[in-house]
């Protein structure tokens, strides 16, 4: 049965030194989360005709951002408050904070891509602490993850299906992707059952597959990844077969590493059905 995750009784007096302890943030990740902040701010466009243009402007997407400069502080407090802190003066829970969580992790990947190595590394540390929060917290065991992963393929279909192109869009489609990959370590799945849902060949059974090999890159799914990068169903799915082919770099053969370089070359091409271009920037970078 799954933990209640209520805190204990804390007194007044010692909540001030408590978090002393709990609210610095870490200096790198506090130059790594104001460049994304900075980054929400700006639209970077490119056309043939007229070559790159910029605009600056703060979007509802900002608000989210700077959200994420605290995400080091909100786990420290999950971590030790177990979900909320009793005090004289009532309770101070979190259930309301760790619902932000996928938002906050959505806006992690939208921006990674265009850190430096570093900052990625200190992004992924977060982002992973933040998924294992939230996957421990949405679900009550295997079968319950189970469902709730194929309602979110279900979910995934009809974002693409009703929401216009563009990058509210693709920004929901990034947090449930998050939701997906926080909820892979719960729901068990072997090897052998991702590939057979992949092979099911519904868009957000693909992308459920694609997310929870990104959370477990199991070898033996490398080909299923290949697959999605080069016959992708759309430029979300690439992206995100490309994030799990380097979670899967360190298990590769050298015969798969030149394998996924030979694909990578050709969707970059620029030929008719290559789908990575200079125009979208996270998948170049990423590829």
């Amino acid at each position: 049965m799954k933990q209640s995750r209520r805190g204990a009784e804390l007194p007044l007096d010692q909540l001030n030194s408590v978090l002393e302890l709990l609210l610095p943030l870490p200096r790198p990740w506090l130059l790594a989360a104001g460049s994304v902040l900075l980054l929400s701010m700006i639209d970077v466009g490119y056309s043939g005709q007229e070559g790159w243009s910029f605009a600056f402007g703060i979007k509802p997407i900002t608000a989210v951002m700077f959200g994420l400069i605290w995400l080091p502080v909100l786990l420290r407090i999950l971590a030790v408050s177990g979900g909320g802190i009793k005090t004289g003066a009532g309770e101070a829970n979190t259930p309301g904070l760790i619902s932000l969580l996928p938002k906050l992790i959505a806006t992690l990947d939208s921006v990674e891509p265009t850190l430096d190595k570093a900052e990625q590394a200190q992004v992924a540390a977060i982002r992973q602490e933040a998924e294992q929060e939230w996957g421990a917290f949405a679900v009550s065991g295997e079968m319950d993850a189970r469902n709730r992963l194929q309602s979110l393929a279900r979910e995934y279909e009809e974002v693409r299906r009703v929401m216009p192109s563009g990058s509210d869009r693709t920004f929901r489609l990034r947090e449930i992707a998050a939701r997906i990959r926080s909820m892979a370590a719960e729901a068990h799945y072997s090897p052998s059952e991702i590939w057979r849902l992949f092979s099911q060949g519904s868009e957000g059974l693909r992308i459920a597959s694609l997310e929870m090999l990104h959370r477990h890159p199991y070898p033996e799914c490398f080909s299923l990844v290949v697959d999605a990068i080069s016959q992708p169903r759309s430029a979300f799915e690439q992206f995100s077969a490309l994030k799990t082919a380097e979670k899967m770099l360190p298990a590769m053969t050298s015969d798969q590493m030149e394998q996924l370089r030979q694909v990578i070359v050709d969707q970059r091409s620029g030929g008719p059905g290559r789908w990575i271009t200079k125009e979208e920037r996270s998948r170049w970078n990423l590829s």
